[in-house]
């Protein structure tokens, strides 16, 4: 199934930068979410929403010191 959304992440240990792509390649979103739980719950929420209520059509990466790592 092709995706809705392509999220980056960098991860960090208080806030975390994220960027919503969409399947061109354009930017939708950056923000920034706090490293706290119901701030992580809320960033989840919201891409759902984003996706039009579709978790399974958002494709999700983080970025690493080491280099660049894309999950699931």
């Amino acid at each position: 199934m092709p995706y809705r959304l392509l999220v980056g992440v960098d991860w960090s240990t208080t806030t975390h930068q994220v960027c919503v792509l969409d399947p061109e390649g354009t930017a939708l979103r950056e923000f920034e979410v706090e490293h706290r739980a119901l701030a992580i719950t809320q960033f989840v929420d919201e891409l759902v929403k984003m996706a039009e209520g579709r978790p399974e059509a958002i494709v999700c990466g983080r970025i690493r010191a080491c280099g660049w790592w894309r999950g699931p």
